[in-house]
């Protein structure tokens, strides 16, 4: 969240024709897990929580840099579908919160392309990465940013390698990053994150988001080996204002 005012709704919905029980708990950075609160789904039903009314260390926990959540549900595996809605009207700011099931992961790894780090309406671009760790040990996470510059050459930036303890969450150092930003025209880049324990106990969220917060570019984090298409994604595009681009 880009400030404490900023609002978030979870929204939880039971696929099922049978009554749930979602365990949520939510934790906060660096290393604190609140207590597990139990939310009942009727059949077919659908919640909207908002983070700071509906769980029992919201207030506290909205306060934190960086908030997480974890479910866990009763019913069968496709039961629950949960969702997750941050703005602020205020700034501008808007994003949205995707959920992973750690057990879906097939690799120690985690890809994502289409790092934006040049300036957009005269105004820099941050990049954020917010790293968890959800296993059981201690990860040993190592990332690195290759790019492609204005005039076709590529780069790579190796970043700090950060050690998770388990139930950790931490932003990683993109210092390295912002500053050969700032000494290369740097045209667009990706990010390969890399993990020493279980496949599926780190998750990482990627963005870059500007100094008024206005814009926010979200770069979609997969496991190079649980894609679940050989033919990716499709793009597709608003006419008028928007144009899309495949990277």
């Amino acid at each position: 969240m880009p400030r404490n005012q900023t609002d978030v709704k979870i929204i939880l919905s039971n696929t099922s024709e049978d009554m749930i029980f979602v365990d949520a708990k939510l934790s906060k950075k660096p290393q604190q897990t609140g207590e597990a609160q139990t939310i009942p789904l009727l059949p077919h039903q659908t919640k909207v929580l908002d983070l700071r009314n509906d769980f029992t260390d919201g207030r506290q926990f909205a306060n934190s840099e960086i908030v997480g959540l974890s479910l866990e549900h009763t019913g069968a595996k496709s039961a629950l579908k949960a969702h997750g809605f941050i703005k602020d009207t205020a700034i501008g700011y808007s994003n949205i919160i995707e959920f992973k099931n750690p057990d879906s992961a097939k690799s120690s790894e985690l890809h994502g392309t289409g790092l934006h780090l040049e300036a957009m309406g005269n105004e820099q671009l941050e990049p954020i990465v917010a790293l968890k760790d959800v296993g059981n040990t201690t990860a040993n996470v190592t990332a690195k940013i290759p790019y492609t510059r204005i005039d076709g050459t590529k780069g790579t930036v190796d970043l700090n390698s950060i050690k998770l303890k388990a139930g950790e969450i931490s932003l990683l150092n993109m210092n390295k990053v912002i500053q050969r930003s700032r000494q290369e025209q740097i045209k667009i880049a990706g990010i390969e994150i890399e993990y020493d324990t279980s496949a599926g106990s780190v998750l990482a969220i990627t963005q870059s988001v500007s100094e008024s917060r206005r814009q926010m570019y979200r770069v979609p984090m997969s496991d190079p080996f649980a894609v679940p298409s050989s033919t990716g994604g499709y793009p597709w595009q608003i006419d008028g204002t928007s144009t899309t681009f495949s990277y």
